[in-house]
């Protein structure tokens, strides 16, 4: 896809080279991988969700860069990059991911009026390792995050996935803080408390996979949906 389209298959919302996507026309895309989002659309045209993830009371924070897991063009500032190197466990893969969709558009040239956006995404499913799948121009819209049986629910390989991505790559290091000073302070940790912490050049590595799947399961940390709705088809 990279070769087709340009950008990275290891983000969910790749930034695409503006001399690709002025000789394309195609500059907005999505890449969703259903080992981070099982419920993503795997026929065409059909609805999915989108997840995220992030801390109790961060979820609607938009004013916060920092507060959710947010993953791909600079990591923890846009949408997810996905690292497939170790996807051979079923733990590695291009996402998002999903995040918010707060940033979906990332890197916008001065010039973005030579190519109308309509607020959709062109959206790829992989279906397996080495299949990525069109599925048509998508829309995304805040949903309810997930409960804590809903996580509780996702098959192992999900939670699994989500348990130790969070604990390794960049975009997990707000999470991984907030773990980290809960053990310190004993409570949760106030927005200064947490702001100070990620002013540092601490990436809170001590915290393990199981850290942050008893995070979840005691809902320190949550999964945040989006709807994914499919507003048009390019069959050229």
């Amino acid at each position: 896809m990279a070769e087709e389209y340009g950008g990275s298959a290891q983000m969910t919302y790749p930034k695409i080279a503006k001399a690709i996507w002025k000789k394309t026309r195609m500059r907005y895309f999505m890449y969703l991988n259903l080992l981070y989002n099982p419920i993503c659309p795997e026929i065409p045209g059909a609805p999915g969700l989108l997840f995220d993830a992030t801390c109790l009371g961060d979820e609607s924070d938009d004013s916060d860069d920092e507060g959710a897991a947010k993953r791909g063009g600079e990591e923890t500032k846009e949408k997810e990059s996905r690292d497939d190197s170790d996807d051979s466990d079923g733990e590695g893969a291009a996402k998002q991911g999903g995040e918010e969709t707060k940033k979906k558009k990332s890197g916008e040239d001065s010039d973005d009026s030579e190519l109308e956006d309509d607020g959709s995404s062109i959206l790829f499913s992989r279906l397996d390792r080495s299949t990525w799948q069109y599925q048509g121009q998508y829309v995304t819209a805040p949903a309810a995050p997930l409960t804590i049986e809903e996580w509780k629910q996702q098959s192992p390989q999900v939670r699994k996935t989500w348990a130790k991505q969070l604990s390794i790559k960049s975009w997990g290091r707000p999470i991984r803080a907030d773990i980290v000073l809960r053990r310190q302070l004993g409570r949760q940790p106030t927005k200064a408390e947490k702001n100070a912490a990620l002013d540092t050049d601490n990436k809170f590595k001590t915290v393990t996979p199981e850290e942050i799947s008893a995070a979840f399961d005691r809902g320190e940390v949550i999964i945040v949906v989006s709807t994914l709705q499919c507003v048009g088809y390019n069959t050229d």
